[in-house]
């Protein structure tokens, strides 16, 4: 069960890092003001859901998600 949820989250977590890059795209051809703001707003609540994805997979992972890693 573990593997098939940790195969879904790295699919969600793969989805949204899609997501945040196409409204990082988006904002350098949107000139409105007002959509700009909300594009920014759903950044941070993508880039918030993803923290929470990411967290729950390391969990499932058996890693800590506050943990340090190190560069091989």
């Amino acid at each position: 069960m573990n593997l098939i949820r940790r195969a879904v989250l790295r699919i969600q977590i793969r989805a949204l890092e899609i997501t945040i890059d196409g409204m990082t795209d988006c904002l350098e051809y949107v000139r409105d003001p007002e959509t700009i703001n909300k594009i920014i707003v759903a950044q941070i609540n993508a880039r918030n859901e993803l923290r929470s994805y990411r967290r729950e997979w390391f969990e499932l992972k058996g890693q800590r998600s506050n943990s340090w890693r190190l560069a091989a």
